[in-house]
């Protein structure tokens, strides 16, 4: 669950960067 959530935010933040 947390794992999930942490990887799609370092997705997110790989693409807004």
């Amino acid at each position: 669950y947390i794992f999930k959530q942490k990887s799609f935010q370092n997705k997110f933040n790989f693409t807004f960067k």
